[in-house]
């Protein structure tokens, strides 16, 4: 198979209940980036927030498809009912502002509610 090189982005993607993703997350998480990338990597890391560790989930994308990357930083968002997640691209880090004209937040949902909406949003 032929070597190609393509853009590399990660994706930081923290909790934001400060907690470490649970099994069903996990599983959402990589059915949303799994729905428009066959291969990517994903890492756990320790990431800081204002002072406090936050268990974050760095995925890494090879990809010549950058609008397809946002994209999928604005489902992992919507899905996780977050305000913004993390993207470094070609070594620049910068913050994907969540557009959630799709699918309103919902900022009181409860653990179960938030990995539902997860593994609904893996599965549409």
């Amino acid at each position: 198979m032929p070597v190609t090189a393509a853009p590399l982005y990660t994706l930081y993607v923290g909790n934001r209940d400060f907690l470490p993703f649970s099994a069903a997350e996990e599983t959402g998480i990589i059915a949303i980036v799994g729905q428009r990338f066959p291969s990517f990597t994903i890492l756990p890391g320790r990431g800081f927030f204002e002072g406090r560790e936050l268990p974050t989930l760095l995925i890494q994308i090879a990809s010549h498809q950058r609008d397809a990357v946002l994209a999928t930083c604005n489902d992992l968002g919507r899905a996780l009912d977050q305000r913004w997640i993390g993207l470094s691209e070609t070594g620049i880090y910068t913050s994907v502002l969540i557009n959630f004209t799709q699918t309103p937040p919902n900022l009181n949902t409860s653990v179960t509610d938030r990995e539902a909406q997860i593994a609904r949003a893996g599965n549409e």
